[in-house]
C-alpha cells in the first residue's frame, strides 16, 4: 500500500468510472478508485483474498473508495489514496469485487436530464 501511495499521484478528474487499473497505473495518477483498483490486482495477484469497498471518511465531505484484504482470519480496510489503514473514521456504503459491484449511483437519464447527489451522513454511537 505505502508504495503505491508514493509512486502514484491523486489527480482528480483524470480518470472515469471506466478506467481500468492497469490504465490508470500507466498513467501514473487517478482517483481513489483507482487506488483501491490498483492494490486490489496487486493483492489478488499474490493470491490474497481483496474487495472494494465504498464510503465516506468523517470530515471529507465526498465518497470514498478502499480496500479490504483478508488476513489472520479477518478484513483488514487499507486505504492507499491516505496511505493509512481504513478505522472506525470509515463509513461503509457497499462492498464488492470492484467498482461495478457498488456504485455510489447507477441509472439511466433520457432526454433533457440532470442529477445531482447530495448525501448526509449522521453518525452516533450507542
Amino acid at each position: 500500500m505505502h508504495g503505491l501511495h508514493e509512486s502514484f499521484s491523486y489527480r482528480k478528474g483524470s480518470t472515469n468510472v471506466r478506467t481500468t487499473a492497469a490504465e490508470a497505473f500507466r498513467a501514473g495518477g487517478g482517483v481513489c478508485q483507482d487506488y483501491a483498483h490498483i492494490l486490489i490486482a496487486l493483492y489478488r495477484r499474490d493470491g490474497i483474498p481483496t474487495r472494494y469497498v465504498s464510503g465516506l471518511m468523517l470530515g471529507e465531505g465526498a465518497s470514498h473508495a478502499w480496500t479490504e484484504v483478508y488476513v489472520d482470519g479477518r478484513w483488514r480496510g487499507l486505504d492507499a489514496t491516505n496511505d493509512r489503514v481504513a478505522t472506525d473514521d470509515y463509513i461503509r456504503i457497499a462492498q464488492g469485487r470492484d467498482y461495478q459491484d457498488c456504485p455510489v449511483e447507477r441509472g439511466v437519464l433520457k432526454g433533457d436530464a440532470s442529477q445531482a447527489q447530495h448525501v448526509h451522513v449522521k453518525v452516533e454511537e450507542k
